[in-house]
């Protein structure tokens, strides 16, 4: 498997692992999933919450709130709205040759629930 194959593999697999986790809903899982399908290989984007909306049967406003949650748990490296009904996305797209170690996933208390990522 070369770098980008690995690449675009990570991207897919995060979002599933945010959902394992319990940081994101199923339909924001969805989401990132679509934002990875519409990146490219950068993780770079724009999304149009209308037409998003449509294809996933939910508001634009409610595309927007996923934006913003997936932004706030580290899903997405950066998102700007535009005056226009989308936003320029850039996801986080692990870099490593390796499976996420499972004990990478503690807090002090020893939690299993949160990335450390």
């Amino acid at each position: 498997m070369n770098a980008s194959n690995k690449a675009n593999r990570a991207a897919f697999e995060l979002p599933l692992l945010f959902l394992k986790f319990g940081h994101i809903s199923a339909i924001e899982c969805v989401f990132a999933l679509c934002l990875v399908h519409a990146g490219d290989g950068n993780g770079r984007g724009h999304v149009d919450f209308e037409a998003m909306g449509t294809d996933l049967d939910r508001s634009a406003e409610s595309c927007r709130r996923y934006l913003h949650k997936l932004r706030r748990v580290g899903l997405l490296e950066t998102a700007t709205l535009d005056n226009h009904g989308g936003a320029s996305f850039r996801l986080l797209i692990p870099h490593d040759n390796g499976p996420v170690p499972s004990d990478s996933f503690s807090d002090a208390d020893g939690d299993n629930r949160r990335p450390t990522c």
